[in-house]
């Protein structure tokens, strides 16, 4: 075996390839002119142009729900551009989603030094301590992202959700409403809260949803969050041997959110602007519109309370 050396990179070429070829005879000069030109041991991309191919990369994977590998492209980003806006949002997004609050938080703190009035910015903090069941850090979170704009409706049913979550279902109810719920949806967000608490608040999670109906006959999501909680309390029988859990012991945000799926057509509120394609999505809570109603225009990745698959 010959082996030429051309940039630091060995090529290896065969006695059979000489045979075969006829090219290269006994009393020939072998040089790398004779071979085809070797490509680079790393063909790197320009930075900026490394950064758009991640980016892009991230976005569809991102939309398409692969979320560890969305993170892994975000990743790339932030290591070729430590401060990219967009991929370190995304990332303290993602970083929740699968309960990597150390990494989430960190993110949340290094965004929030550069962006320090940012409303939606602050939302999605406060829905991350949410996420955490740190209800007093979620509170005051909100409740800064509503100082910042007192007409942001993520912040106020976000907020309803942490105060449910405390036992303040009237002060929940008030801030849905104030989300620009109707009566009937305030409620069902205010059932959904019941649900997500357990077994000794399924009665109260139905009596809401009732009341959505009576207000509202043709509410879906009434009906269709009734229809889960009966099957909670009433389980298949092959379910009837999983032991119930301790009462006194609290969901962690990944239990809670496993055993709480969203019901179908419930989906997140649309974002302040829907018409910007590269602008990341604040996490919102429940939207009074059914998914096959929205009219959402965005590309963004939308992040809503609940994930219903």
């Amino acid at each position: 075996m010959i082996r030429i050396r051309t940039g630091g990179m060995a090529v290896a070429v065969t006695g059979l390839l000489f045979g075969s070829a006829g090219c290269v005879g006994p009393t020939a000069s072998l040089t790398t002119a004779a071979l085809p030109a070797a490509p680079a041991v790393r063909d790197e991309l320009p930075k900026d142009k490394a950064i758009q191919t991640s980016l892009s990369f991230a976005r569809n994977l991102d939309k398409s729900g692969s979320d560890d590998a969305a993170i892994d492209q975000y990743e790339k980003v932030i290591r070729l551009s430590p401060d990219h806006p967009e991929a370190m949002r995304r990332l303290a997004v993602l970083y929740d989603r699968r309960a990597d609050f150390t990494n989430a938080e960190a993110a949340y703190k290094k965004l929030a030094k550069m962006h320090p009035r940012d409303p939606d910015l602050t939302c999605d903090w406060g829905y991350s301590y949410y996420l955490r069941n740190n209800w007093k850090e979620a509170e005051a979170k909100l409740r800064r992202a509503l100082e910042l704009d007192k007409q942001h409706a993520r912040a106020r049913c976000n907020l309803g959700l942490v105060l449910g979550q405390q036992d303040r279902f009237d002060e929940a109810f008030q801030m849905f409403r104030q989300a620009g719920l109707d009566e009937a949806d305030a409620h069902c967000d205010l059932a959904f809260v019941f649900w997500t608490r357990g077994p000794s608040f399924y009665d109260r999670a139905r009596r809401e949803c009732v009341m959505a109906r009576q207000i509202n006959p043709a509410c879906s999501k009434a009906q269709e969050l009734l229809a889960q909680v009966e099957a909670a309390q009433h389980p298949r029988s092959e379910r009837t041997s999983v032991p119930d859990r301790t009462p006194n012991k609290p969901l962690t945000s990944e239990e809670r959110h496993q055993k709480y799926p969203l019901p179908p057509g419930w989906a997140p509120v649309p974002t302040k602007s829907a018409g910007q394609d590269t602008a990341p999505a604040s996490r919102t809570a429940l939207n009074p519109v059914p998914m096959q109603q929205s009219t959402s225009t965005s590309n963004s990745v939308s992040q809503g309370t609940v994930t219903f698959e």
